[in-house]
């Protein structure tokens, strides 16, 4: 399968955006009693899982499991904790004066799974790679303001046109970024084409990881089977398994170890499956609940239960160069379209409260998260969106709304289509993909040219996360297709002005964008989460994804 570009993640989102999603509409038929299943305290724990666009390349990865997997596996100079400040991790130190020249120098004893060793070449290799022009390579944007970096190729630190050979021993496929230097086997520099306050935050990003010689010399090996440094590795091929599974890796020599003999990744094509599994015994973490759960899980599974604010967001992409949705037409229907929905409706009726009203794009955990910056443009007004349409001469006479149904988007994308009809008097029709890569792969390959529904799980906590990705002109992520001069001027000033006014550049630069509104906001997403009996330490982090390595059982 072609990888897809699209920068969403299927679930509601997600973590999680992961991103965790609803789930059928419906109410299941009723099912017989499931049998317990009891197992020994010290078996792997399984958690669910769904489909993802099978590739856990750290470069290429970019839907919610496939992340979460992946996250697991590698480990890169930071990582992020619960509440997700950026921790050291492989870097012993990130050393700055001018937040332009950076001197990283890595932690000793890190290996990867196969026992090669984790070196500065490991990283500055696989960062090059990373920022290569490949439209695979959907996190590129994190690398943009490395020197180098935006050069159609990158520059090596060779001379022009010689082979590369990297310290590590193996060849390098990707000649090195100018702004990357290797020092020595644990240390290496990094250089910014301007200086940019709070560059280091991005770095716990799975994006950022390492990577071992094989992953240059036989790239569909490690495709295979990938081989990392984090606190798992995988037992065996992965590419048609129903579970994947994952066991401690004795190689890792970070701060967050596996305190479990295992976690197994159990794909389900159902939430209400899953949910009959968890309460069978047969699954010990559900990291989101179906749909008609929703009002009942709290009572039914007590502590037991999850509902937590996370950084993911749901919208409506739409494509501002398509016709009927370009130019000052497009920006008016935009806007009809905005506010013929009832969002705080459908967040009490469908979702029992699990979700919050989107009054900005950013999700509440990230500094300068607004609860007013969209306004009117986010609240319901039937009787203003028929005004805004009948301003446009070319707007569309139907709508259609492109969703992947495996993550349960179908009850709420029905009730947003009723709402817009009634508003606006045009058909609005529900197109439903069978999963998020299906939906995924028509978006990038251009079979759907409509609106969808975007799940987006930022990136690392802050606001930029939320916006540089998505609505700078050309980024990898900016599906919409968005734009607009005076916005990129604004996030680029952001990016570069100092860290005590960096909030407040952002917030300026997303006013820009709301009022183009390239992307619809709905909600943000609380993590639905429930865990059975006997299972202990199980958490939520900030983007929505159960803390893996602390999940035990007694």
């Amino acid at each position: 399968m072609r990888r897809a570009r699209t920068r969403f993640l299927a679930m509601a989102g997600a973590a999680v955006i992961s991103t965790m999603t609803l789930a059928t509409g419906c109410a299941p038929e009723p099912a017989p009693p499931a049998a317990t299943t009891t197992r020994p305290s010290n078996a792997p724990i399984v958690v669910n899982a769904r489909e993802f666009t099978r590739d856990l390349h750290p470069a290429r990865v970019d839907d919610p499991y496939g992340s979460r997997i992946t996250a697991l596996l590698f480990r890169g100079l930071l990582r992020y904790d619960a509440k997700g400040k950026a921790v050291n991790e492989v870097a012993e130190s990130i050393e700055t004066t001018d937040d332009q020249f950076f001197r990283v120098r890595l932690a000793s004893g890190w290996r990867f799974s196969n026992g090669e060793p984790v070196t500065a070449a490991s990283f500055v290799d696989a960062w090059s790679l990373a920022a290569a022009p490949d439209p695979a390579h959907v996190h590129r944007w994190l690398f943009s303001p490395i020197l180098g970096a935006d050069t159609p190729t990158g520059q090596s630190q060779d001379e022009p046109g010689a082979a590369s050979t990297s310290d590590s021993g193996g060849p390098r496929h990707e000649p090195r970024l100018s702004g990357l230097r290797v020092l020595d086997e644990r240390t290496f520099t990094i250089r910014l084409r301007t200086p940019q306050p709070g560059f280091t935050d991005r770095l716990g990003h799975q994006a950022f990881a390492p990577l071992p010689r094989v992953a240059f010399t036989d790239p569909q090996a490690f495709t295979d089977k990938p081989i990392g440094n984090g606190p798992y590795l995988l037992t065996e091929g992965w590419q048609q398994a129903d579970t994947l599974r994952l066991r401690p890796s004795s190689a890792y020599a970070g701060a967050d170890p596996a305190t479990n003999t295992g976690i197994d990744f159990r794909l389900y094509a159902d939430l209400d499956a899953a949910r009959r599994d968890l309460d069978s015994g047969a699954l010990d973490v559900l990291d989101d609940l179906p749909l008609s759960d929703l009002p009942t899980y709290r009572t039914e599974l007590g502590e037991r239960a999850i509902n937590q604010p996370v950084g993911r967001t749901v919208g409506i992409v739409v494509p501002t160069r398509a016709r009927g949705w370009g130019g000052a037409a497009g920006l008016a229907a935009r806007q009809a379209l905005s506010m013929s929905i009832d969002r705080s409706e459908i967040a009490t009726t469908v979702f029992a409260d699990t979700r919050v009203p989107a009054t900005d794009l950013a999700a509440p955990v990230v500094e300068g998260y607004s609860r007013s910056l969209c306004g009117a443009l986010c609240t319901a007004d039937p009787a203003g969106a028929a005004t805004a349409l009948a301003t446009s001469r070319s707007a569309p006479t139907e709508l259609t709304l492109a969703f992947n149904s495996d993550a349960g988007h179908a009850p709420w994308v029905d009730e947003v289509c009723a709402g817009v009809t009634a508003a606006l008097g045009i058909r609005c029709e529900p197109r439903p993909y069978p999963t998020l890569p299906a939906l995924q792969e028509a978006v990038a390959t251009g079979q759907e040219p409509g609106p969808y529904v975007q799940v987006y799980q930022m990136d690392y906590p802050a606001l930029e996360s939320f916006l540089a990705p998505r609505f700078i002109a050309g980024a990898a992520g900016n599906d919409s297709g968005y734009a607009d001069p005076r916005a990129l001027m604004a996030l680029t000033h952001a990016r570069e002005v100092p860290l005590s006014e960096k909030v407040g550049a952002y917030v300026q630069a997303e006013t820009i964008v709301l009022h183009d509104l390239p992307v619809v906001p709905l909600w943000t997403l609380n993590a639905t989460a429930a865990y059975g009996t006997g299972v202990t330490g199980m958490r939520t982090d900030v983007f929505g994804v159960p803390i893996y390595t602390q999940i035990h059982r007694g």
